[in-house]
């Protein structure tokens, strides 16, 4: 019974893995952005966070998953959002038909 229970993890753990590779990058910035925000909030350089620290980190990292957002939804990366780029960034189950 351990055997399978060991195997299944294993086949489990394989089948995920390039979802995660693709996921590698975005979690990278969002590390960085992470890394970032934290020293930006911990205003006394001390390593921890206050409440009030705390709430600076958190709008820091906001910012931080709204501009990553944008930069996905920006495909040809020139700074700007057209329709079709917002249109193209939903999931396909969620796009609208043509008018």
């Amino acid at each position: 019974m351990k055997t399978y229970l060991g195997i299944a993890i294993a086949a489990s753990a394989l089948l995920a893995a390039p979802a995660f590779a693709c996921e590698g990058a975005r979690a990278e910035k969002m590390a960085e952005a992470r890394d970032a925000s934290f020293a930006e909030a911990d205003a006394d350089a001390d390593g921890v966070l206050t409440a009030e620290e705390f709430v600076v980190f958190e709008s820091a990292m906001r910012r931080a998953k709204r501009a990553q957002h944008f930069d996905r939804v920006d495909a040809d990366g020139d700074g700007v959002v057209t329709a079709e780029e917002l249109e193209n960034a939903r999931p396909p189950h969620r796009r609208r038909p043509p008018l």
